[in-house]
Order: structure tokens, then C-alpha cells, then sequence
């Protein structure tokens, strides 16, 4: 069954090459997009993810109302962990049918897309502190204006002469 997917991403590619070429004369812009399509659709099959995406955008650039193409790059989106534009087009397709209820597929698709972009939202910590952090409670020891740290054991040190710092040890 490889093969014969292989072969039909072949044809489609000749396909596309006769209506980009111009070798083809009037070949309406609905079979450029199609071809582009049924191509992404072979991809898919074959697990190709980048390329379905890429062959579907290519298919909504020349009509941007084909659904399957739209869809089909959904799936790829989904599978390449790209679930937001995966949820953006399955959300066009499902708004696009005229009974969305009717497509079972991108109604399951969405849901899946759902679950994933739950997973990665971020979850809130009990004590509110971002993960990674830790709660500090800052406490200041008088009222004192000064930027130093409060230290009543010991007077501040004091700096050493520059003459006294370079003289040898004795």
C-alpha cells in the first residue's frame, strides 16, 4: 500500500507540475487546489506531516474555501504539536459544513486538539508562586533610611589606604 501511495504522490506532483508549468492551457484554479489537496491527503497517509501542511496551504492559497484542504491541514497541525492553527482550521471547517454535526471526524479532531492544548496550559500553583520560585517574606530590621545591612555586632569596616593596600607585608 506504500507504494501505491508513493505512486499517487507522483501523479499528483505531475499533476501540479503540467497547471504550474502553464503546459496545461485554462486549467482552472479549483483543480490546482485539488491536486494540491489529494496530494496533502497521500502525505498523510504516509505520515508525512510537513508535507501535507505545506501541500495544504498551498491548496487554501489558490482557494481558500476548499474544506478538505482545511481540514487536512488540521490533522497535519495536530500531528506536527501545531494545536492552535490545528484548532483554528478545524473550527473553519466545522463552521464551513452546512451541518457541522454531520462531520464526526472534525467534531473528534477538535476534541482531541482540546485535550492537547489542556495538557499544555500552564496549571496554577497552590500558593500562587510560579513554578520555580519561591515566596520570600522581606523583613526590615529598623527604621533606619540607610541601604546597609543591619549588622549591630560589628562596626563597619574600614577601607584600607591605597598606599597601605600595595605596601609589602612585614
Amino acid at each position: 500500500s506504500k507504494g501505491s501511495l508513493d505512486e499517487a504522490v507522483r501523479w499528483f506532483s505531475k499533476g501540479l507540475w503540467l497547471v504550474e508549468s502553464k503546459n496545461v492551457k485554462d486549467a482552472p484554479s479549483d483543480l490546482h487546489s485539488i491536486l494540491h489537496s489529494n496530494r496533502a491527503f497521500a502525505y498523510i497517509k504516509l505520515k508525512k506531516w510537513v508535507e501535507a501542511e505545506d501541500d495544504c496551504s498551498k491548496a487554501l492559497g489558490v482557494n481558500p474555501k476548499n474544506t478538505k484542504a482545511t481540514y487536512r491541514r488540521a490533522m497535519a497541525r495536530y500531528e506536527l504539536g501545531k494545536f492552535e492553527g490545528a484548532k483554528q482550521d478545524v473550527e473553519q471547517v466545522l463552521k464551513d459544513l452546512p451541518d457541522p454535526s454531520s462531520n464526526k471526524e472534525a467534531t473528534e479532531l477538535k476534541e482531541k486538539i482540546a485535550k492537547e492544548l489542556e495538557k499544555q496550559a500552564p496549571k496554577p500553583v497552590a500558593n500562587g508562586a510560579a513554578s520555580g520560585f519561591k515566596r520570600m517574606q522581606i523583613v526590615e530590621a529598623d527604621d533606619d533610611e540607610s541601604d546597609e545591612a543591619p549588622d549591630a555586632k560589628s562596626p563597619p569596616a574600614k577601607a584600607a589606604s591605597p598606599a597601605k593596600a600595595s605596601a609589602p607585608a612585614p
